[in-house]
């Protein structure tokens, strides 16, 4: 993560060969929740199509992202 000089937080995500940056202080989730779910999401790659429909959501609201998952 790096800073920019408007003091956003900004997050590369992707390969080497094709990286994507985004500021996550600017997220409609907020910085925090926008982490967690990346951070879930990185360590649960089977579950990542969940980020496609309704059940992205029902983790934010019960916060289940934070919690290991069987996969």
């Amino acid at each position: 993560m790096k800073g920019d000089r408007r003091g956003g937080a900004w997050m590369s995500v992707g390969s080497t060969f094709k990286t994507a940056e985004f500021r996550v202080d600017e997220s409609g989730l907020g910085a925090p929740m926008t982490l967690a779910l990346l951070d879930f999401y990185r360590r649960h790659p089977k579950l990542r199509d969940e980020l496609t429909d309704v059940r992205v959501l029902r983790r934010i609201q019960d916060g289940s992202f934070s919690v290991e998952v069987a996969e």
